[in-house]
């Protein structure tokens, strides 16, 4: 990943350079922080959510090299992806053992497409690690804590906002823990995923857009 975060420059794919890079980039020309749509109302970003951490980082750094600007962006999509690493080792080891845990940790870890794709603006990938850290917990044989359940249902929610189809896992995953489990802690992961759903794809949309829901009607 430290490998790709030098190498892997440049335009790869539409997505993660014209929908999320330039959309912050656009964002920033209209001088205004708090209303960053304002620029041209009729744009449209990658996911509201991803689009706006990008805007926040190109206001932070602004002023040195854009080259180094995309490196720190790779380097820092490269550390968060080591999370799935972790998590995937996590869950092995707690459902197969040691063994099996080393080796999954070690594929994710190097198997090519991962780490170069794991550096680029990729809501695909980025959107993986909530999302699987949900499954993870959700299907977990150990009796789970209410917040949890709120956190797992808040995870969903972040999957959600970065990639809408992420909805076909979540969402079928969650049927089927309302099936098998007491509806109160269905309720409990359904009102973390509102929660999160609410500030995302409503509250954030208003802001940036001036109506909620935005992405998901344009898309």
């Amino acid at each position: 990943r430290l490998l790709a975060s030098f190498f892997s420059r440049g335009y790869a794919f539409t997505d993660d350079h014209f929908l999320v890079i330039e959309e912050a980039f656009q964002w920033m020309q209209s001088g205004y922080f708090l209303n960053p749509s304002s620029y041209d109302p009729l744009r449209l970003a990658h996911g509201s959510l991803y689009t706006l951490i990008h805007f926040g980082f190109l206001n932070i750094t602004q002023g040195i090299p854009p080259n180094l600007q995309m490196f720190l962006i790779r380097l820092l999509h490269a550390v968060y992806s080591l999370l799935l690493v972790k998590w995937v080792f996590q869950w092995a080891k707690q459902k197969y053992g040691f063994k099996l845990a080393i080796h999954s940790a070690w594929i994710i870890s190097i198997f090519f497409l991962f780490p170069y794709l794991s550096v680029r603006n990729l809501v695909e990938f980025v959107s993986i690690p909530p999302l699987f850290w949900g499954m993870w917990k959700l299907n977990s044989n150990q009796d789970i804590k209410p917040i949890t359940l709120m956190l797992i249902g808040l995870m969903f929610s972040i999957a959600f906002g970065l990639r809408f189809q992420t909805i076909l896992v979540s969402g079928t995953a969650g049927i089927m823990f309302l099936l098998l489990n007491p509806l109160r802690k269905s309720l409990l992961v359904f009102i973390g995923f509102l929660f999160g759903f609410t500030i995302i794809n409503v509250a954030l949309e208003i802001w940036v857009w001036g109506e909620p829901l935005h992405e998901l009607i344009e898309y």
